[in-house]
This record gives C-alpha cells, structure tokens and sequence, in this order.
C-alpha cells in the first residue's frame, strides 16, 4: 500500500510538471506567434517615416483599397494583442506576489 501511494505521488508529481511545461510553451507561443503572424502576413502596420497631412487627408477620403483594409485589421491586431500582453503581463505579476488580481468591470 505505501509503494502504491509513492507511486501516485511520483505520477501526480510528474503530471504537474508536464502539464506547467504545457502551459507555458502554449503561452509563449500564443504571445510570440500573433505577432510573428500578423508581421508575416499583414505586414508592419508603421509607416516608414510620418505621413503628410494631404497624404492622410486623401487616404481618408478616398474609397477603401483591399490593402488600406488589411492595414486596418493589422493594427486592430496589434491592439488587441497589446491587451492580451498587457493583462498577461498584470497576471503575471499577481500570481508571483501570491495575490488575486483586480477584476475589471465590465
């Protein structure tokens, strides 16, 4: 019986340590893979030096191009993956300080 019991305890103890190791490699590949992605197919959404005010004027008025749409959704991603990052981030910091973190109100 004891040998049964040490034997769990190895397996629960291994199981934890996989399943940590899980996480973290989804974790890091969740915040690493949106942004390699969202460079790799949409493209960095900063313009290589500061548009001038007929330039966006004239971006704004005239009718949407595919590409004016994709640069859109890219920097929607790029926002959205700044929260996730950033409530990770806050999540992060509470678990190591041994605290629930603050609920946001929605």
């Amino acid at each position: 019986m004891a040998v049964y019991r040490a034997l769990r305890a190895v397996v629960r103890g291994i199981s934890r340590v996989v399943m940590a190791l899980l996480a973290a490699a989804i974790t890091i590949g969740v915040l690493a893979g949106i942004p390699w992605a969202l460079l790799h197919y949409a493209g960095n959404p900063i313009p290589h030096s500061i548009p001038t005010m007929d330039a966006v004027k004239h971006t704004l008025t005239s009718p949407m191009t595919p590409q004016l749409f994709l640069k859109a959704l890219s920097v929607i991603g790029w926002y959205l993956w700044l929260i996730l990052a950033a409530s990770f981030l806050v999540e992060l910091v509470y678990a190591a300080r041994q605290v629930n973190a603050p609920h946001i109100p929605t």
